[in-house]
């Protein structure tokens, strides 16, 4: 019985059925319980504790981090799997009923696809929760809202400079706003390696000067407005720095408490699960729940490695998102085009789902 209040396409029962099935299935449970447990020990690693030069902000974004790395690698591969073999044990116990009944394969496609993805998403904010309630010390902190790259890997000699302008968002009265340049030691870097920034906007001129000995933002405060921004880099050490091609620059703003990062993380997740767990779907009418949970990962993953994380497939900065959480600090706010994505590559694998379920046995 199909219930059109919910929409043409979607029958409550089924999406409510699969639902308790994703967020109740032994696997996923399993795998929530490790992550709780794991939640609630310090995974840092103990020379950064030792650290003078590690802020409290980064210590807890490097267990906020960890928590996190642990949770999706557990929970990620289990839902998928779940996913994958969800029409394969349609066809070993179900297929009478589903077969029989007055509804479209569409329909039953679309419904167990939607109660998949709420019952993902439930299990994720579990995750979260877990792993908040067992970090109570937060604190505002910066969120990216632009990044800037540089054509190519840029090598600073001792002494040797660049200049780069940059587009500047308008930027609040208030102030707060801030540009940080990302440099790294190259090949010949040394303890006496320095860089020194300087900012040319709006008719002021802002520098800093840091050491370098290993991967090194170095911020600085940007006036109101929004004027265009002029960076300049000058190596002004002994050994040999670079500047890395991708997010050279970053601008940045008073963002909030740092547990908005665990919901950074939670939507981003959310999105790569709907649109895997719909490829999984899709692929588990041609092959193996085993198997059609690897194609559905191989489809998701290689555009995202491909393209280097871009923010509009679901789930594509993930990695990028966590890298910022373990930062102390905000990635950039969720693309609205991932959500377009989402349903896009959910809608591909369902299509998929529909042609191989022409019949609701194995075929013989």
């Amino acid at each position: 019985m199909s219930t059109r209040g919910a929409g043409p396409m979607i029958e409550r029962g089924l999406a409510r059925l699969e639902l308790r099935r994703t967020a109740g299935g032994a696997l996923v449970l399993l795998a929530l319980a490790v992550v709780i447990v794991a939640s609630r020990v310090d995974w840092t690693p103990s020379a950064s504790r030792l650290d003078d030069d590690v802020a409290p902000a980064v210590l807890r974004g490097l267990a906020r981090e960890t928590a996190w790395t642990a949770a999706l690698a557990l929970l990620l591969p289990a839902i998928v799997l779940h996913a994958g073999g969800i029409i394969e044990r349609w066809r070993k116990g179900e297929a009478d009923w589903l077969g029989a009944a007055p509804r479209s394969r569409a329909t039953v496609l679309v419904s167990t696809w939607i109660g998949c993805s709420v019952g993902a998403f439930l299990l994720m904010t579990a995750a979260a929760v877990a792993v908040e309630v067992s970090r109570p010390d937060a604190d505002v902190t910066p969120r990216a809202y632009a990044s800037h790259s540089i054509a190519a890997f840029h090598r600073l000699e001792p002494g040797a400079g660049t200049v780069t302008e940059i587009a500047s968002p308008p930027r609040t009265e208030t102030g707060g706003w801030r540009v940080r340049v990302q440099i790294i030691p190259s090949l010949g870097a040394n303890p006496t390696s320095r860089a020194k920034v300087v900012v040319h906007c709006g008719g002021e001129v802002r520098r800093k000067n840091d050491r370098v000995v290993r991967r090194t933002w170095i911020e600085v405060d940007l006036p109101a407005g929004d004027d265009p921004i002029v960076c300049e880099v000058r190596n002004m050490g002994g050994g040999v720095l670079a500047l890395p091609a991708e997010r050279t620059f970053e601008l940045s703003a008073p963002g909030g408490s740092e547990r908005l990062g665990s919901i950074d993380v939670l939507t981003r997740a959310a999105c790569a699960l709907a649109a895997i767990g719909g490829l999984a779907l899709g692929f588990g009418a041609w092959v193996s729940g085993a198997t059609a949970a690897i194609l559905a990962g191989l489809v998701w993953l290689v555009p995202a490695i491909w393209l280097a994380g871009p923010s509009w497939w679901p789930g594509g900065d993930l990695g990028r998102t966590l890298g910022m959480v373990g930062e102390g600090r905000l990635a950039e706010p969720l693309d609205p085009l991932s959500f377009a994505t989402t349903a896009i590559v959910a809608g591909a694998g369902l299509s998929i789902g529909v042609l191989g379920l022409r019949s609701w046995r194995f075929p013989r």
